[in-house]
């Protein structure tokens, strides 16, 4: 059975109907628009710092105003709400929640549990990160293999073969030839809640910096992501949203008319003269289909 349906097309070839993770500003579709883009909203780390983590399609560090941080290079993962893991060029870096690069050059990584623990090679030295801290030994010596689910971590010594427990901090507990020695003691510990919660307020105001990338908007003080919205359909161009990366797009949208039969689907111009060649064409198909 034949359909017909509205659609639209961005310059660069995007069709509505065939890209559901955007969002296509119009007028007429504003208080939708802001509903699909808050019901999709990314999780949003509030951390220990001025920058919160937004896990979009690239994770992105964004301050209180929804700015995003521009690094070099692209975040891998987090430990903690302290501390993250950037990558890029081959090396790893550790950069904390006010975006400060706490250790650069770092080759190896290696993910044990609630750490994870690295090697510079340049830089002669091992480095484990916990939640709590940064932790910078010689070379060698920070052989971890095994952390806790609070944090603290166990490193190998080879020499005599035994291990050593280490709280968050960096501090010796205990020494044991038994890797399972402390299981009991901290196996039921209660944990802190390094998670914390998502901030759709600090996703809005991202989406908000977006739009105001562009000359048109970019003097534009929004109240809210809804009074944005109003004020981007407004004008002469065209945006669309990218759900899943949390950016904003400018464009112009052509209006189509898409025609589909279950199998099929092709396009033609939204026009009041296309309209009615289409609408001729299937009062003589249902009439044949009818004879």
């Amino acid at each position: 059975m034949l359909s017909i349906t509205k659609d639209l097309e961005t310059s660069n070839g995007l069709k509505a109907s065939k890209n559901p993770w955007f969002v296509f500003l119009t007028p007429e579709n504003v208080e939708d628009s802001y509903k699909k883009i808050m019901d999709n909203a990314p999780f949003v780390l509030t951390t220990d710092g001025k920058y919160s983590l937004m896990f979009a399609r690239n994770l992105n560090l964004i301050d209180e105003a929804g700015n995003v941080l521009d690094i070099d290079g692209k975040i891998i993962d987090r430990i903690g709400k302290k501390y993250f893991v950037i990558a890029g060029d081959n090396q790893y870096k550790i950069m904390n929640a006010n975006g400060q690069v706490v250790i650069d050059n770092l080759d190896k990584i290696d993910y044990v549990g609630e750490v994870i623990s690295f090697q510079s090679t340049s830089g002669n030295c091992d480095v484990v990160v916990t939640p709590d801290t940064v932790i910078i030994q010689p070379i060698n010596t920070a052989n971890v293999v095994k952390s806790l689910l609070n944090g603290y971590y166990i490193i190998k010594d080879s020499e005599d073969n035994s291990y050593a427990l280490y709280d968050t901090y960096g501090n010796i507990l205990d020494r044991n030839k038994d890797i399972y020695a402390w299981d009991a003691t901290f196996g039921n510990a209660t944990y802190r809640n390094y998670r914390g919660y998502s901030d759709t307020n600090l996703y809005e105001k991202a989406i908000i910096s977006e739009f105001q990338r562009f000359p048109e908007l970019c003097d534009y003080e929004a109240n809210n992501l809804l009074d944005m919205l109003v004020r981007a359909s407004s004008l002469d161009e065209d945006y669309y949203i990218d759900l899943k990366g949390a950016m904003v797009y400018q464009t112009k949208f052509t209006r189509l008319l898409k025609i589909s039969d279950g199998k099929r689907d092709i396009w033609v111009p939204d026009t009041e003269e296309e309209m009615k060649v289409i609408e001729d064409f299937c009062l003589k198909r249902r009439k044949t289909d009818n004879e």
